[in-house]
């Protein structure tokens, strides 16, 4: 295909940014002019090559051949000659969110090279929710002279949801409406409130096992909110660790005497989302010897429980009984379902019969018993003074 030497070619770059909103993209339209001098132009699988050298052109200036080129892997689209240049441009990204309450703005850029303005009723828009049979059109208003054009401009009040719509235009010396293609956007708050419900921030907690969990508020009531969860030691290290409906998630087997930090993000049903802050915790640091201890240690029944910590060789049960120093039995329980690695289970401090424990030293006896059968015994000590 070669280009007719009365022309250039223009080159029109859109590069996306967001994910896919309910089916439909969410970009955001940087664009990026070139003028590609009288060549040779052809498309190689889903690639467009040239053999012509690429110069930048100054966005006033428009091309009467129009290639138009999505992503940034530059599929290839379309080739139209046309033998004007086009009337009609979007002002703003072909899919947009309008997360502020309120009005839904539609602007276009109208453009003409003989500088005939539109015919009565024009230009305007056609836009309905999504599944709905009947379109409402809305005439815009001559906003500015902008980018070599004029800037035509509109507000309307929409309920939430997801829309599709068309800007058209006509003007005398056109018979017939000259349409953009049909896109879509969406008009939905995003989710806020978000609330840390689970681990405290900044606190240190074993490594062993953690709940996460958190609420968020859904303004528009849209639905079911979906969450996606991240941790990470770092901001850069932070991936996706649970994707899904529920507002807790259990962690485990995390490093010993590490930071963490973790996130929430929020998406409603029209795939506007919106992130939680970044919270953190520290996981309490290997003991020396390997062997099982309780954090906090001292600690007071009155103000807060313990946290004995012990490794599984692998998966099983453990009795844990807490005794005086002259070795009477205190508290004993049973734990099914331990995971190999380390395990972590919460002591109040009371008696099998719910009463404080008396200040003082106590021993705590640990029986590992393991799925092959086999079984071994660990020991802590835990000191309460209140």
């Amino acid at each position: 295909m070669t280009a007719r030497k009365s022309f250039a070619i223009l080159l029109f770059l859109l590069l996306p940014v967001g994910e896919a909103v309910a089916g439909v993209a969410v970009k955001e339209n940087i664009e990026v002019f070139f003028v590609l001098e009288p060549c040779r132009m052809w498309s190689v699988s889903d690639w467009v090559e040239t053999d012509g050298l690429v110069s930048m052109l100054s966005p006033e200036k428009k091309s009467l051949d129009e290639i138009e080129i999505r992503t940034g892997f530059f599929n290839w689209v379309d080739y139209l000659i046309i033998s004007e240049p086009p009337m009609l441009w979007w002002r703003h990204a072909y899919y947009w969110v309008n997360t502020s309450p309120g009005k839904t703005t539609f602007n276009t850029l109208y453009f003409d090279p003989y500088g005939t303005l539109p015919s009565a009723g024009y230009p305007k828009v056609d836009y309905r929710l999504r599944g709905a049979g009947t379109f409402s059109s809305l005439v815009l208003s001559f906003n500015q002279e902008s980018d070599g054009g004029w800037l035509y401009a509109g507000e309307v009040t929409l309920s939430t949801g997801v829309y599709v719509y068309q800007y058209a235009v006509r003007n005398p010396n056109r018979a017939e409406e000259y349409r953009l293609s049909m896109s879509s956007f969406v008009v939905s708050r995003q989710p806020s409130s978000f609330e840390n419900t689970g681990v405290t921030d900044g606190k240190t907690v074993s490594s062993a096992k953690i709940v996460l969990s958190w609420a968020a508020l859904d303004p528009d009531l849209s639905g079911t909110l979906r969450y996606k969860v991240y941790l990470g030691t770092n901001t850069a290290s932070m991936s996706i660790i649970y994707d899904g409906y529920a507002t807790t998630y259990e962690v485990q087997s995390l490093d010993y005497g590490k930071d963490y930090l973790w996130q929430v993000e929020a998406i409603n049903i029209y795939g506007v989302s919106s992130p939680s802050p970044v919270w953190r915790f520290k996981t309490i640091e290997r003991p020396a010897s390997g062997k099982a201890f309780n954090y906090p240690n001292p600690f007071d029944p009155n103000i807060g429980p313990t946290k004995i910590v012990f490794d599984m060789a692998q998966s099983g049960s453990a009795e844990v009984s807490v005794y005086t120093e002259l070795g009477d039995l205190c508290w004993r329980k049973e734990f099914d379902g331990l995971l190999r690695g380390a395990n972590e289970i919460t002591y109040d401090g009371r008696d099998d019969a719910g009463r404080i424990l008396y200040s003082g030293p106590y021993v705590v006896v640990i029986i590992k018993r393991y799925s092959d059968g086999s079984q071994s015994r660990d020991r802590a000590r835990l000191l309460i003074i209140k």
